[in-house]
């Protein structure tokens, strides 16, 4: 009997040795895992130049106008940021930006509304001009010889191009055989002169008058 009860317990201790090691196994195989480090691949970046982030911000604005443009950096963007130069440099002043371009009326031209839109993007510095020419707050500063009607500058004349708006003109430069005249509505002769040669000419267009025509003056400056 002394002998069966010495068998059991030893039985039982070697069973608590063996469920012991197998529990500290598994703390040791939990404790590895934990702590062992991951490997994590960076994702990959694509590195956006400050050209392309210009052209998405451009491209996605006159899309979603639904304004038509030929695509690209060196499409429809490049000749707009040259209209910024111009309008930096003078040489496209604020009159001729608002009826060459159509920005007076958008609506009636896709080129006025793309101008409208590409400026505050490609040269926000001459937003200014864009909001002189939206509001009509422009005049005509020169003009060459012909003949004009007088009325609005900013609108369509039926001669072609834009009426002339009433004021003080003078001519650029020195002329020769420069004849000039102003008329009223039934085209009959207000004023006129012809000049042999002057160092420059000076005509004051009233607002009554309906037409102006010069002949060999050259181009005419506004002077007030």
């Amino acid at each position: 009997m002394m002998k069966r009860v010495l068998v059991l317990a030893a039985v039982g201790v070697l069973a608590t040795a063996c469920g012991s090691g197998s529990t500290e196994d598994s703390a040791n195989v939990a404790a590895s895992l934990s702590t062992s480090p991951t490997s994590t691949t960076p994702a990959p970046t694509t590195a956006v130049s400050p050209e392309q982030a210009l052209y998405s911000e451009y491209s996605s604005a006159l899309t979603a106008a639904g304004i038509d443009f030929r695509p690209g950096s060196d499409g429809t963007m490049y000749w707009d940021k040259l209209t910024c130069e111009e309008l930096r440099s003078g040489e496209l002043d604020p009159y001729d930006f608002a009826t060459r371009y159509g920005v007076y009326r958008p609506t009636d031209a896709n080129e006025g509304r793309r101008s409208i839109l590409m400026v505050p993007i490609l040269c926000p510095d001459q937003q200014p001009i864009v909001d002189q020419a939206i509001a009509g707050d422009v005049r005509e500063t020169t003009f060459r010889g012909g003949k004009r009607l007088i009325g609005n500058g900013l609108e369509l004349s039926p001669l072609g191009g834009y009426y002339l708006s009433p004021g003080t003109y003078q001519t650029e430069k020195p002329v020769t055989d420069c004849y000039w005249e102003r008329s009223d509505a039934n085209g009959n002769i207000i004023d006129n002169n012809f000049v042999t040669l002057a160092p420059s000419v000076t005509v004051t267009i009233a607002p009554t008058d309906s037409g102006f025509t010069s002949k060999g003056c050259g181009i005419w400056k506004l002077v007030e």
